[in-house]
């Protein structure tokens, strides 16, 4: 790892955490329409804008890892399993490489949306169940606090890395 190669991490994991908080702020937003929404034709638009709000929100968190990965330059998984073990390589410090991205708990969280973007992404939208799309609606601003608060330790790895 090099110092520029950080510095372009810093830079890059700022602008991703920007955009994943924006997304959040669109998906709470468009929670608080459903409520005067619901009896109007507008109401599966929303839900269906929420559900894509909500892949966005997951591949931003997996754009994350994947610039992890470039920073350490780990091999990035393979296979048809590949994004949950992301997930899971994420909680792991590596010894003389770094320390874990996430915690355990934050994983789990994350594994949720990651297993509702792969549903979301086989379905046509009329498909989509509401109640579905509302309950893990209602955690990802908790998420996103959590995996912020992850990654701004994890910066902190990064940063001492432009000091050498």
């Amino acid at each position: 790892m090099t110092k520029q190669k950080a510095l372009v991490f810093l830079s890059e994991i700022d602008n991703e955490l920007s955009m994943i908080r924006q997304t959040v702020e669109t998906i709470v937003d468009r929670l608080e329409m459903l409520k005067v929404k619901y009896e109007t034709e507008d109401y599966s638009a929303y839900i269906e804008s929420i559900a894509l709000n909500l892949q966005s929100f997951y591949e931003g968190i997996e754009t994350v890892f994947e610039k992890v990965i470039d920073l350490t330059g780990e091999e990035k998984p393979a296979g048809s399993g590949w994004h949950i073990e992301l997930i899971e390589r994420m909680t792991l410090p590596i010894k003389r490489l770094r320390p874990e991205v996430i915690s355990f708990k934050t994983a789990q969280s994350i594994d949720t949306f990651r297993a509702f973007r792969h549903r979301i992404r086989h379905l046509y939208g009329f498909m989509v169940i509401p109640e579905n799309v509302i309950t893990i609606a209602k955690e990802a601003k908790n998420v996103y606090e959590d995996l912020r608060n992850d990654l701004v330790k994890f910066m902190e790895f990064a940063e001492e890395i432009t000091k050498i």
